[in-house]
Formats: C-alpha cells, structure tokens, sequence
C-alpha cells in the first residue's frame, strides 16, 4: 500500500467520511486592474477558506482544480492548503513530458499538495516517471485519470479504461479516477485494480450521479464540487451528503 493510499484510507475512518469537496472555485482574476485583481484574490481566498473549513467536519479530502490555483496563484493556494489537516489533492490532470511533469510536481507538492491527479494516457518512461519520481522523493501521492465523468469521455477514453487501470496497479497509483455517473463502469475498475487501489469517483451532484451509487459499484470516495460549494449552507449541504454515502456503505455491508 503507498502512503499516500494508506494515509487517505486513515482520513476515512477518522472521519467517517468517504466524501471529497471538489473546490471548483473561479474567478476571472486577469480582467480586472491591478489594485481590484489583488482585492479579488484576497476575496477569493476568503470564500474558499470559508467553504472548505465549514465543509471539512464531513469531508476526507478536497479537491482543488487548476482554475482555483491560477486564480489565487501558488501562495495564496499555499495558505488554503494550510488551512485544513484534511487530505489535499491538485487536480492539474498532468499529461506531459517528464521533465514538465517533474517540474509541476515540484512546486504543487511544495506548496502542500499531498496528491497530485495525472492522465496515464501520455504513458510513463519520459512522460509520468518525473511525476513519480518527485511523488516518491517527497514522499507525495500519484491518482491516476482511467475515465472521465462527462459524455464525451466515451470517444477516446472509456475504450481504454482497462489498459489504463492495468496501468495504475503496474505503477503503484495511489487511487484512480472513475465516473460515478456511469457506476458499471466504476464496478468494472474494481475488478481490474483489485481491492487496495483507491477509486475516486467524481459526477455526483451537479451531473446528476446519486450519493452513493459509486461507493455500491466499488468506489472509495465519491466527488462532489457544485452541490457543496454552491449551496447556501455548505456544512449542512456536505453533512447531508456524507449521510447519504455512510447510508450506501451500511447497506453495503
């Protein structure tokens, strides 16, 4: 078991959570003057910092995209990642050489990121062996795109879902992404990754997929951005949430 997988397995239970925030915030920082960007980027901050630590009693992990890092930049994405003991995931979907993919490793897991999401699809000599490579070094986590939440997913990557769970346990990910709202095909990872490797399972909420469903097929943690972060009460938004899930998971059992 990798430590990043072990220390999330950790989070669940010292929670009771298998719910991930997906922090999906942005703002159109670069339009805006100078003095008015540096106010908006304070703003920024102040609202994530206020969603995530009402949202984080009832959370395992958050997820923060790339609109957010580029929005606050890696300081201020530093001093929110510093805001949470609860486990951090950069969702920057890094598909690149490896020596840019070394170097996006290097300053997201600098800043605090304890896992990093990449796309397996560039492959891994000269490509995703930088990532890991940093990942090991710092002693950071890998989780790996094998499928996408959205329709178009179906073109070019759900074909080849399977060579690419085969591809995260031949590298040792951490956990894989899988789209709970398609949770057949959550339940087909599983029996490709076998029962340690993680599965992450975005699409709940906002596209449409039930609280749940991912976890029955197979999935870890199920991934919700809009249905939290939009809602007037976030904390009571992620409570009912995360009590549906534990609902799943004791029926589950």
């Amino acid at each position: 078991m990798t430590r990043l997988n072990k220390r999330i397995k950790e989070k669940i239970t010292q929670q009771k959570s298998r719910l991930v925030l997906a922090l999906d915030l942005a703002e159109d920082i670069y339009s805006l003057s100078e003095v008015k960007r540096a106010q908006a980027r304070t703003s920024l901050l102040h609202r994530a910092t206020q969603i995530l630590v009402k949202a984080a009693p009832y959370l395992a992990a958050v997820k923060i995209n790339y609109p957010l890092i580029l929005a606050l930049g890696l300081d201020f994405t530093a001093q929110l990642l510093s805001t949470t003991d609860l486990i951090t995931i950069g969702d920057v979907k890094i598909a690149d050489i490896d020596n840019t993919a070394e170097w996006i490793a290097r300053h997201l897991y600098g800043i605090g990121f304890d896992g990093l999401i990449a796309h397996p699809f560039v492959g891994f000599e000269k490509s995703l062996d930088g990532l890991f490579a940093v990942a090991r070094e710092k002693e950071r986590g890998v989780i790996l795109v094998i499928n996408m939440s959205h329709p178009g997913s179906s073109l070019f990557i759900t074909p080849c879902a399977d060579a690419l769970a085969e591809f995260a346990v031949e590298h040792t990910a951490d956990g894989v992404i899988a789209p709970a709202t398609r949770p057949a095909e959550v339940e087909s990872a599983r029996s490709r990754l076998g029962n340690e490797m993680l599965i992450l399972a975005p699409g709940v909420g906002a596209q449409e997929a039930r609280p749940g469903d991912a976890i029955r097929a197979g999935a870890d943690l199920e991934i919700v951005g809009r249905a939290i972060y939009q809602a007037d009460d976030p904390a009571y938004a992620a409570r009912l949430i995360n009590d549906e899930i534990n609902h799943a998971c004791a029926e589950g059992e």
